[in-house]
């Protein structure tokens, strides 16, 4: 356990922790009610940790992910009642004008998001070339070396009649844990390309909201909130692996014909079938794992430019429904003018009490658990 833990750790460069069970014994040991016989079986370690896991480290991550939809709702609305005020002291025609700026503002934002998000996609683009360019050497290097296995096997075994199985098992077996190896790998190369364009980006859309509300600030002078960053952007693997194809029925004629042949001729059959189907195994993983990697970075582009759009135009947008609810109560008199001060003032009071709040339960959560290695690319399970 110690030594294979060790391995782990080193191949993907992170602390590993193997949990040695055996699921009949610890069957057995609740089934006779032997309590230190299921501790001992490994599972109830296993079981602790597991619901340790869910419980602290997937809530904190998800509490934290409520935590700020609710500041970023907050902020919105704060940001709404204050401009609704300001707007209420305003004459008509001001107001207009103030419309007329904020859509200004709005358009210079627009052309600089389309810059941010072109930047992303050509920096999704760099990274994606560096995969298709390692693809396009594994693809020969795992064909070579798994042909040469392949002959390998075939001269060493006796009855080449019956091989076939044999050897099928074996290349789709080595073919899986050089494949895992390789994305492993492929990963922790990309890891700190990825890491320094997502920071690069998360950075810049943090610059651009805050200059947005800034220059909103200014244009209605009133202090306003940027609404808070959602930082989680991890899309796990879906690459999994397809051996399975349905033999035709002339590869069940030929099957059925070399099993009965001649040793020397069977084996000559194999080989050939081995040199052909060898190849067009490792290319359709190969391109499995580009479809992969494609999909995995163009949802982490597509969540991170979402994520720029949503919290842009939660910003603009909280500014015209203040506007707008503002000029609708224009024409009211002014002791109701005087009254829907006063009810905005309580509101603002309201939301500051509850983001307060909501500061605390923040500092009460735990810290999310620290990133993989491989910054963002994380692996699912590869069966």
């Amino acid at each position: 356990v110690d030594f294979t833990a060790q391995a782990l750790s080193e191949a993907i460069g992170n602390h590993v922790v193997i949990y040695p069970v055996s699921a009949l014994s610890a069957l057995q040991a609740k089934q006779r009610g032997d309590a230190s016989g299921v501790e001992g079986s490994g599972m109830s370690r296993f079981e602790r940790d597991f619901a340790a896991f869910l419980i602290d480290e997937k809530a904190a991550v998800l509490a934290k992910s409520a935590a700020r939809r609710a500041e970023r709702l907050i902020a919105e609305e704060t940001n709404t009642v204050r401009v609704e005020a300001e707007t209420l002291r305003l004459p008509v025609d001001e107001a207009t004008v103030l419309v007329t700026r904020l859509e200004e503002v709005a358009a210079r934002t627009a052309t600089s998001r389309r810059d941010l998000e072109a930047l992303l996609e050509m920096e999704i683009r760099e990274l994606m070339g560096t995969v298709e360019a390692d693809l396009a050497t594994l693809g020969p290097v795992e064909t070579d070396r798994l042909l040469a296995e392949a002959h390998r096997f075939l001269d060493a075994h006796p009855n080449p009649r019956s091989a076939a199985d044999e050897l099928d098992t074996a290349i789709k077996a080595s073919l899986r844990r050089s494949i895992n190896t390789w994305q492993q790998t492929e990963d922790l190369k990309l890891a700190e390309t990825f890491k320094a364009a997502t920071d690069r980006f998360s950075t810049e859309t943090a610059a651009l909201v805050e200059r947005t509300t800034r220059l909103c600030s200014q244009l209605f002078d009133i202090e306003l909130t940027p609404p808070p960053q959602d930082e989680s952007f991890d899309i796990d693997s879906e690459f999994t692996f397809a051996f399975f194809d349905p033999p035709d029925e002339m590869q069940l004629a030929v099957e059925a014909i070399r099993r009965r042949t001649p040793k020397s001729i069977a084996r000559r059959m194999l080989q050939r079938k081995v040199d052909d189907d060898i190849p067009i195994l490792v290319d359709k993983h190969c391109g499995r794992l580009r479809w992969d990697y494609s999909q995995r970075l163009d949802k982490i582009r597509t969540r991170m430019t979402g994520e720029l759009t949503e919290r842009l135009d939660g910003t603009l947008s909280s500014l015209r429904r203040g506007i707008e609810r503002a000029r609708s109560r224009h024409a009211a008199s002014e002791s109701d003018l005087m009254a829907t001060t006063a009810e905005l003032e309580e509101t603002l009071r309201r939301l500051q009490s509850v983001a307060d709040r909501l500061r605390g339960v923040n500092e009460t959560l735990p810290p999310a658990p620290d990133p993989a290695p491989t910054s963002n690319l994380t692996h699912g399970a590869t069966t």
